[in-house]
């Protein structure tokens, strides 16, 4: 990810965790974001959809479900599945999918 700012100075205080740099007012808001998210400082939402619920996409959806507190405990990254779709049905909600179980994802193809 790139934020494209510029940085006009940038200073090295008494220890290695304290960095100040100087950047332009208005792209002070920018900024943090960019630092927090690379660092992991601030909440990273990914959300994803999922084409083909059979063997493969339900191994994935298997495989995020139990991922999921870990990616947010250790990296504050916010994992939702937000829609599933098969050649005949698509489920699209603000609320993640992780409870459907591989059988049900099946069962929206027939």
């Amino acid at each position: 990810m790139q934020a494209n700012i510029n940085v006009r100075a940038i200073a090295q205080g008494c220890s290695e965790y304290n960095i100040t740099v100087v950047v332009k007012r208005e792209d002070c808001i920018r900024a943090l974001r960019a630092v927090h998210s690379r660092f992991y400082l601030s909440r990273t939402t990914i959300a994803i959809g999922i084409i083909g619920p059979g063997l493969i996409g339900g191994t994935l959806l298997d495989q995020l479900r139990d991922q999921a507190a870990v990616l947010k405990e250790e990296f504050n990254i916010d994992l939702r599945v937000m829609g599933i779709t098969g050649s005949r049905t698509m489920l699209l909600s603000e609320v993640q999918y992780f409870s459907i179980h591989r059988i049900d994802l099946v069962e929206l193809e027939n």
